[in-house]
């Protein structure tokens, strides 16, 4: 009788051992493995501390710089403001989003909508120039993207930080 008990569980585990070893497709996904990265090439544009401290905009006042970039579970409007929100890590260039708080990042018909909250934002005309700038001239170069319209906490308003008027989405033209 022992040895029938003992030979039952045996053939049990081993069924269950069979069904959790059963082999994988290899085209399938396998849990704990990396998904595929889809690595694309940015243009960001970041602010010329030349022109932010003496003036000289001889070699303009915001300077593009490519990224390699993964694209996983965001929209490459969210990457491009992220990324406008990490220092650049080149000499002579600096960003001016770090301090922001980006509540949301949409393109709708052409126009992206970048929610930014009212916190932090202080500041003189040559700094909410420069956001605008940024955030304007990076996210334009994307093909799908005609404008920017920017929001705060949620809403449109006035200006960013009481200098330049932001009711409507803005072009480059707009902001040169």
């Amino acid at each position: 009788m022992l040895v029938l008990v003992i030979m039952a569980n045996l053939i049990s585990c081993s069924i269950d051992r069979f069904v959790e070893t059963s082999p994988v497709n290899e085209n399938s996904n396998v849990v704990g493995s990396e998904p595929e990265r889809d690595e694309v090439t940015i243009t960001v544009y970041y602010a010329n501390d030349d022109y932010i401290m003496a003036g000289d905009d001889s070699s303009g006042k915001i300077i593009p710089v490519e990224k390699y970039v993964s694209v996983r579970d965001k929209t490459i409007e969210e990457i491009i403001v992220a990324e406008l929100q990490k220092e650049p890590g080149e000499e002579k260039l600096t960003t001016l989003l770090a301090n922001l708080n980006i509540l949301s990042v949409e393109t709708v018909e052409g126009i992206t909508y970048v929610d930014i909250s009212g916190e932090h934002l202080s500041g003189g005309s040559l700094i909410e120039s420069m956001i605008l700038l940024q955030l304007v001239y990076s996210l334009t170069e994307l093909d799908e993207v005609e404008a920017v319209q920017v929001l705060v906490d949620g809403s449109k308003a006035e200006s960013l930080m009481g200098h330049i008027e932001i009711w409507e989405p803005l072009t480059r033209e707009d902001i040169n």
